[in-house]
């Protein structure tokens, strides 16, 4: 895909001329510029970068990745933080035990740059909100999570394991509770609820169990203490035995 300037515009603190080739992945918002009148679409590929700003809500999202479907095209994000070398290094510093239990996070964004383009304007989806926003509160929750396991959190949850099953069959979903197997599983237990036992099933992979500092061990993959079980769940539920992933 080609965009050509209509009329002098700025993207991503660049100036563009009539006639000047844009760079696709500075438009948030191409077919909304194209109806305004700033840009023209030269061609068609198959990819379209999308910003995060970009849209106001899921059921916009949602549409958008069904438009990219029935018209064969791919749809990836663009700036994504995860994979930015800063937070990699964050993720390997955790994930290696070095710092032991980690119990607070602190992410900050921050800049004194002053720009005039359309990330300045809430009516486009931008501003600090909309278009720096999605960042950190996206890297926050890769990070840190919380307790699935908890009820109100299972009755949340169990809507989007049900989208994602249906969707995206191939996926693996792992969760990690500090509650135990045996406290899911047993009624009138404070984590077993009515959803608890379909919420189970659509796991597959539980690492179970309180993180204990007396039994921390750093060479332990994917849990932090050795009273921590990494639990293959669709056996473990076919079997009636509790059965250990051997990944």
């Amino acid at each position: 895909m080609r965009l050509i300037a209509k009329k002098p515009c700025s993207y991503g603190g660049r100036k563009f001329f009539i006639g000047d080739e844009i760079p696709a992945e500075l438009v948030v918002n191409i077919e909304r510029e194209e109806k305004l009148g700033v840009i023209s679409i030269a061609n068609d590929e198959a990819g379209v970068p999308e910003q995060s700003g970009a849209l106001y809500s899921q059921e916009q999202v949602d549409e958008m990745i069904a438009a990219a479907k029935e018209s064969g095209r791919m749809l990836a994000p663009f700036q994504q933080s995860r994979v930015a070398p800063y937070f990699k290094k964050v993720r390997e510093v955790i994930d290696s035990g070095v710092l032991g239990r980690i119990v607070s996070i602190d992410i900050q964004f921050s800049g004194f740059a002053r720009r005039w383009d359309w990330q300045t304007i809430q009516d486009f989806t931008a501003g600090s909100l909309f278009n720096t926003g999605p960042h950190p509160l996206d890297q926050a929750l890769t990070l840190l999570g919380g307790e699935p396991m908890e009820s109100q959190n299972q009755r949340a949850l169990l809507p989007f394991l049900r989208r994602v099953r249906k969707e995206l069959p191939e996926k693996t979903i792992w969760a990690f509770s500090g509650f135990t197997w045996e406290e899911l599983n047993t009624p009138g237990s404070h984590p077993c609820c009515e959803v608890t036992p379909e919420l189970l099933s659509l796991l597959d992979v539980l690492v179970d169990g309180r993180f204990v500092q007396a039994l921390y061990d750093i060479s332990l993959r994917f849990r932090g203490s050795s009273n921590q079980r990494i639990i293959d769940v669709p056996k473990t539920l076919e079997s009636g035995n509790l059965t250990l992933w051997q990944g």
